[in-house]
């Protein structure tokens, strides 16, 4: 609420401090019957807090906490609640509660009820740990919006969105926001521009006018301060005044002035008042315009928070977002008390009094967690008078924190538990299998308090079983004990051929099958040494956080040994103080002087650190925290949070921040393949601190070692580390899955969508999702965990069925919360028997078993019979898992509730398949939350998420990639080359490749135009591009095709059948995209890009193979750097995937009939273009736009190998002519770089040129050929060959594809060895290496190298003449004729890329495009 009076503690003030409840407490506090208990995580700030402490306390209630803009986590419900479950996430609001049956209630004007508690004025308020209100006034957040941003739209936004609704302002009318800047000004303008009215922002302020054109983009902007007479401004620029005027602070000037300038029957409304200040208006003015002043106190109802929070995420408003700790409010509102900004602490750049309303957020501490604590530190109280090997490990185990151990059983493993079992402290839990045991075991050690768990398997046969687990974990860092019971030692050295050993020489087989995946696998070997052989080998898995392996034969299990002392002592931690403080004052000097840094987690910060230290590490430096997929171990709660990075497959907004970032802190990282499919770690490095288990590496590449992970952290805490709060990004990436659109439709098919939002609902704080290898990764990926929830996964090892027993194992290692396991049909079908282990160990995870027959990952890499599997009754299948036994008394361990469970179990297993039994299941899910619940959603086969469809399309092209490879041997010298007159160019030995006919491969159904959304489009802002919209209009007059050589395609003036267009606006975002018939634009005289070259466009080609397929070359290339060109000038964004589907869908459409496949070797060319179509003059960014694709029908063989290019002849541009500068956008393609290279292109043609070679700068440095990039050949004075083209710093060349492939394949293959090439003549040339540079040269570099006799070669290169030689360049009175056949490199990297391109050499850079039958 805005400007009503409650209060703090009266003893704050002087206390310096906000007294809290202690923790304790809150076990005393229950709600009623209609009421919820919260567990309070932030809190917004209001004007109450602010003007309690300026001093108008003429309300104020002692002894109450403070605070009524609250977000946090049921943890209690009344037995009268009904639509809030615990584990919800809610608001608490200023009305807390109300009696509900007079007729203020009824009338839902709750603050006028005469019975009404307001939060933090007549009950406990927000800034406390836990707080209680009536259910009927909990606003209930959906868990994918974050707690820290909302929280001010409780009170003070809704405020805003409320005085917006009061103003009755309609589409397009103007509205006046007047007031200071901060968080209510900019509000009220989002909310304003929401509602579609036109904004005019009326403030002062040293950064008023940026906030509210620039980042706000409001319609006007008029400073208050600098202006003579407001008044007549405001006409000026409305014409005739304002529809509506809302006054963010209702003074006396302010509120006179709007009646000067507000249109007759216009409105004004007042958010708030200062405490007790007398208003005059003039009455007469009032009535005589017949206007209407309002009020807008607060907000009123929850649905109205609710819908004023639901616009503001996903509108995605900017907002500042300033978070205090609790214990820095009262010295912060002291200062502001005393108007001076330098005594705030620790955020001096804050923006004070009113201004922070909307923006401040208070983070309320967990009293459990406020400052670090160390991780658990058993004390055993198993004790024996005297101790053998067996009873050792059994005591050594308790002090490990170990309280289950799991096990299969053998022979040679008996002993070995009967001393296990004399510690009753442990319990043994058997497994179905070694695979799966030490998968549960690895669960186990991923949650339980000491993260350590131990394995008992049988000789050999269980070892090599449980080994892929182990791998597993080893990949991961988790420490595992697997103990293998074995022969005695007399057998073991004896020459006996011995069961489960694969021969008499391999009984060593599981010790060497362990030493590549384990910190030491060893076997005891005497009594004597058996005790220190334990205690190391165990050090070394505390001390590496991996797993060992240790065989312990049979006849030293009951050998006697000595007590064993404390193991503390023996595998203390050990540091060098030198050593640390040089990695701390190092990571302190560089992080101080990033300006913009990111703070990445990885999966081994996960393993080596405890929470807390993650909390107070992002707390301390300030900035954005992203976690890897393998490593989400922060809070996703925390204010700082940004999301996941996982390069180019998910959170594009939170890459983008990382990738434009200039130092990344990357804490236990993983650089697999798997985790930077799209970004080079190696070509990163320049920018990163890594930090590992025990070394740092520094950006320059300096390590500094022996550092321990959690010592460093420890220390870093405590440093001197700059906050760096101003790098996160606002508003920070939408994350989480939400809700669907519209209402539930019970019958319609389940889907993954829908299954993602239920997950999201289910989640509660504590649990943990367990994510098989697959689709489950995607789906967790969507997932915002609450506040102490967790996800796990088998990343990079990916080893499918992995999730069902190691949930199990977690299960049972965790002390609170559930395991919720997410695994596809195939992964389940590996590992189904553990269920029954589950069944019968009475624990109560929630499965999620994803029937999408079959393994979809698989398929989405390459399709093939091998992928598809039977299909199982799942949920029947789950219920047989424990059955009544056909004997009585079978088990003579089994205590009495045991044999009563058998038959009985407690779970349910439930068959999913619409959205109704979704609901229904999730319901049971919840109120049998001591069940095992089991359920099958049954997808279909198709429906997938995009980001699986990426990744299976990334793993393939690596895959193509690393087979090309494979087939192109090493260049041999040339004397051991044969040419093939058959082939062109041969390179090494003779390639052998393998035909595998189309008809061999199962065919699916025919595939759409545009691949379907697979249900994850409404995971993407509703203004995104999405290509899966789009609409086909097809043409009823189709063009009849031309041929080839008429004047109207020979000019470049003939189009196909189609275009794509899409429309944006800054309002509504990107439209559906529609294919429809070509036709003349339509845009206003005054449009945006007619005037100020607000355009940029792409080139690229479509391709007819000679094998009859139509094929792309690396379009990504393309459409990634149109988005850049969209950046440079202003234009929207898009994601440049979208685009590519676009560009596949009109090649898909038009080719079948364009470009026949009686056309092979032939290409047409496609032009997408982005215009701005803003209507006005004035220079302006572009509120609206068009995109759209056209294909020209001027039929080429630029690329055709057989073609032989024309040679061109260059003149050199003079000094009044210049094509780029550094800074400019020579970088970029937009039209502003094409019109003025005109004048000197004429003048070459006139000349009897063919292009204009473009030079710039007093020493003429080379830059382009025409719009092509340019190559020259020259022999070094040393008699070396060089290829060199002009670099891309400065921004004056352009990307080219076709230079960055030209580079890319010269450098791969032309700088090793000579390659002998058959000529178009049919005579064989030796190619000799080069070295190929991308550096400055100049036109006197090239004169010079033509008058020494050096100059070997030049060509130009570009998508539209491909690879062109030149013959000639002339620089004012010079002539320099370039030899054009002196060397063949324009000819064979030609060959090369014409090749890919026509598909005469398979390569992942050529795309195959399916042609589309209407």
């Amino acid at each position: 609420m805005a400007q009503t009076q409650t209060m703090l503690y009266s003893q704050a003030l002087e206390q310096h401090q906000i007294s809290n409840r202690d923790h304790r407490a809150h076990t005393a506090l229950s709600p009623g019957p209609d009421e919820v208990l919260v567990n309070l995580k932030f809190s917004g700030l209001c004007h109450s807090s602010l003007h309690s402490w300026k001093g108008n306390s003429s309300t104020r209630k002692r002894h109450r906490v403070d605070g009524h803009e609250g977000t946090g986590v049921v943890t209690a419900i009344g037995n009268d609640v009904n639509d809030i479950k615990k584990g919800d996430h809610v608001g608490v609001q200023w009305i807390n509660k109300t009696c509900g049956i007079c007729d203020a209630d009824k009338r839902l004007d709750f603050a006028s009820c005469p019975h009404a508690r307001m939060t933090g004025y007549s009950v406990d308020g927000t800034f406390g740990e836990y707080c209680i209100t009536q259910a009927c006034h909990a606003v209930r957040i959906p868990k994918q919006f974050p707690l820290d941003t909302v929280a001010p739209i409780i009170c003070a936004g809704t405020t805003c969105f409320r005085a917006v609704q009061e103003s009755d302002a309609k589409t397009d009318d103007i509205v006046a926001i007047v007031g200071p800047p901060g968080g209510l000004g900019s509000l009220t303008c989002q909310y304003a521009k929401a509602r579609g009215c036109r904004v005019l922002a009326i403030s002062s302020g040293e950064n008023s006018e940026l906030l509210y054109k620039q980042k706000i983009g409001v319609d006007f902007y008029l400073d208050y301060r600098s202006s003579k007479d407001v008044a007549v401004e405001v006409q000026r620029i409305t014409g005739c005044g304002t529809d509506a005027v809302i006054l963010i602070e209702g003074t006396e000037t302010l509120l006179k002035g709007a009646l000067q300038y507000v249109r007759p029957r216009g409105t004004i409304v007042v958010m708030g008042l200062p405490p007790g200040a007398p208003v005059g208006v003039d009455v007469s003015n009032l009535m005589s315009r017949m206007a209407q002043i309002k009020a807008s106190p607060c907000g009123e109802t929850r649905e109205q928070i609710e819908e004023a929070m639901r616009i503001f995420v996903n509108k995605r408003f900017y907002q500042p977002c300033h978070v205090l700790g609790l214990d820095q409010l009262p010295q912060f509102l002291k200062a502001v008390r005393r108007d001076n900004p330098k005594e705030i602490s620790p955020e001096a750049a804050l923006s004070y009094g009113d201004q922070l309303l909307g923006e401040a957020v208070i983070k309320i501490p967990n009293s459990v967690h406020q400052r670090p604590v160390n991780p658990p530190n058993p004390q055993p109280t198993f004790y024996q008078n005297n101790y053998n090997i067996g009873t050792f490990l059994a005591y050594r185990l308790e002090e490990l924190g170990i309280r289950e151990y799991f096990v299969v059983p053998g022979d040679s493993n008996l002993s070995l538990l009967d001393g296990l079992l004399k510690n009753p402290n442990l319990r043994m839990v058997g497994c179905c299998n070694e695979l799966n045991t030490g998968y549960a075991a690895d669960g186990y050690a991923r949650l339980s308090p000491t993260r350590i768990a131990a394995v008992v398997v049988p000789y050999i046969v269980g070892s090599l079983s449980v080994l892929n687990a182990v791998s597993g974990a080893c990949s991961q860092n988790i420490k595992l004990i697997v103990l293998a019971g074995c022969p005695g030692t007399s057998m073991l050295d004896s020459g006996s051929f011995l069961h489960h050993a694969p021969t008499t020489r391999n009984k060593d087989q599981g010790l060497d099958a362990f030493r590549g995946v384990t910190a030491a696998s060893v076997r005891l070997d005497s009594a004597e040494t058996a005790v220190d052989l334990l205690d190391d080998t165990i050090g070394k898995c505390l001390d590496s956080s991996l797993p060992v392996y240790i065989e312990v034969p049979n006849n030293l299990v009951s050998a006697a040994c000595a007590h064993p002392s404390p193991l503390s002592r023996k595998v203390a931690a050990r540091g060098d103080p030198y050593i640390l403080n040089e990695a701390v004052n190092t990571i302190t000097d560089i992080w101080n002087s990033s300006r913009n840094p990111v703070l990445i987690l990885g999966s081994l910060a996960r393993r080596s650190l405890h929470h807390d230290h993650v909390e107070l590490l992002a707390d301390k430096l300030g900035c954005a925290v992203l976690c890897q997929p393998d490593g989400r171990c922060i809070n996703e709660s925390h204010p700082q949070y940004c999301g996941q990075f996982w390069s180019g497959m998910t959170n594009p907004e939170g890459e983008h921040f990382v990738m434009n970032s200039d130092l990344w802190l990357v804490i236990g990282g993983n650089w697999s393949d798997l985790h930077a499919f799209r970004v080079d770690i190696h070509q990163e490095k320049h920018r990163i601190i890594s930090v590992d288990k025990d070394w740092v590496r520094l950006p320059e590449g300096k390590r500094i070692e022996p550092v321990k992970i959690h010592t460093l952290v420890a220390h870093l805490i405590e440093s001197d580390m700059d906050s760096k709060s101003e790098s996160v990004p606002r508003p920070k990436p939408l994350l989480g899955c939400l809700p669907p659109d519209g209402p539930e439709t019970p019958e319609a098919p389940v889907t993954l969508k829908s299954t993602m939002s239920g997950i999201q609902e289910l989640i509660k704080e504590h649990d943990t999702l367990f994510c098989d290898a697959g689709e489950s990764w995607f789906v967790a990926n969507h997932i915002l965990l609450p506040p102490g929830a967790d996800c796990q996964m088998q990343f990079p090892y990916c080893a499918i069925g992995w999730a069902l027993p190691a949930g199990f194992g977690s299960q049972l290692g965790r002390t609170r919360g559930r395991s919720i396991i997410l695994i596809g049909d195939g992964g389940f079908q590996m590992t189904a028997q553990e269920l029954s282990t589950m069944i019968r160990q009475k624990v109560n995870p929630v499965i999620f078993v994803f029937n999408n027959l079959g393994y979809k990952i698989e398929t989405a890499v390459h399709e093939g019979p091998y992928n598809y599997i039977a299909n199982w009754d799942y949920a029947k299948l789950a219920s047989v898992f424990s059955a009544k036994p056909h004997s009585l008394s079978h088990n003579p361990y089994a205590r009495k509730e045991e044999e009563d469970l058998e038959g009985n179990p407690a779970m349910f297993s439930v068959q999913v398949k619409t959205q109704g039994d979704l609901k229904s299941a999730l319901n049971r899910v919840d109120e049998e939350p001591d069940k095992l619940a089991f359920l099958e959603i049954c997808t279909q086969p198709d429906d997938r998420t995009e980001e699986l469809q990426l990744l299976g399309s990334m793993i393939a092209k690596n895959s193509t990639e690393e087979q090309t490879q494979s087939k192109s041997p090493d260049t041999k010298p040339v004397k051991e080359v044969k040419a093939d007159p058959s082939n062109g160019l041969t390179h090494g030995a003779e390639n052998g490749t393998t035909d595998v006919s189309d008809e061999s491969i199962p065919k699916g159904p025919k595939r759409p135009l545009i691949p379907s959304s697979n249900g994850c489009d409404g995971d993407k802002d509703g203004k995104d591009l999405l290509a899966s919209r789009i609409k086909i209009t097809l043409s009823s007059d189709p063009k009849p095709l031309p041929a080839p050589d008429a004047p109207g395609v020979t000019s470049f003036k003939t189009c196909t059948d189609h275009m794509i267009q899409a429309r944006w606006t800054a309002e509504k975002g990107w439209g559906s995209p529609g294919l429809v018939p070509y036709g003349p634009l339509s845009i206003p005289p005054i449009a945006n890009t007619l005037h100020y070259s607000t355009q940029c466009f792409e080139g690229l080609k479509i391709y007819r193979g000679f094998d009859g397929k139509l094929r792309l070359f690396r379009p990504d290339l393309n459409c990634e750097r149109m988005l850049s060109s969209a950046k440079r000038i202003g234009l929207p964004q898009f994601d440049s995937n979208e685009l590519l589907h676009l560009i596949r869908a009109i090649c898909a459409v038009e080719a079948p009939k364009w470009l026949s496949k009686d056309r092979r070797g032939q290409c047409m060319y496609i032009r997408p273009t982005l215009l701005g179509t803003s209507e006005g003059l004035g220079i302006n960014t572009p509120q609206e736009a068009l995109l759209y694709i056209v294909l020209s029908y001027a039929l080429s063989t630029s690329a055709k190998p057989s073609r032989k290019p024309k040679n061109l002849r260059l003149w050199s541009s003079t000094e009044d002519m210049v094509r780029a500068w550094p800074g400019g956008t020579g970088h970029v393609k937009v039209g502003s770089n094409y019109g003025p290279s005109l004048q000197a292109q004429n003048k070459a043609q006139k000349l009897g040129y063919d292009q204009v070679l473009w030079l710039f700068g007093p020493d003429c440095q080379v830059t382009e050929a025409g719009a092509a990039n340019f190559f020259v050949i020259w022999e070094t004075m040393d008699g070396g060959l060089q290829m060199v083209t002009a670099p891309l710093e400065d921004q004056m060349v352009l990307p080219g594809v076709t230079r960055r492939s030209i580079l890319e394949l010269a450098r791969e293959r032309l700088s090793n060895g000579p390659l002998q090439v058959n000529m178009p003549d049919e005579s064989s040339q030796v190619v000799e290496p080069l070295e190929v540079l991308e550096e400055w040269f100049t036109i006197h570099d090239i004169v010079d190298a033509a008058n020494q006799g050096r100059l070997r070669g030049a060509f130009s290169a570009g998508t539209a003449c491909f690879i062109a030689p030149v013959s000639c360049i002339t620089y004012g009175t010079h002539e320099v004729d370039v030899p054009v056949d002196a060397v063949p490199y324009a000819f064979v990297l030609q060959k090369w890329l014409s090749d890919i391109m026509y598909g005469e050499k398979q390569s992942p850079w050529a795309e195959v495009v399916e042609e589309y039958v209407a």
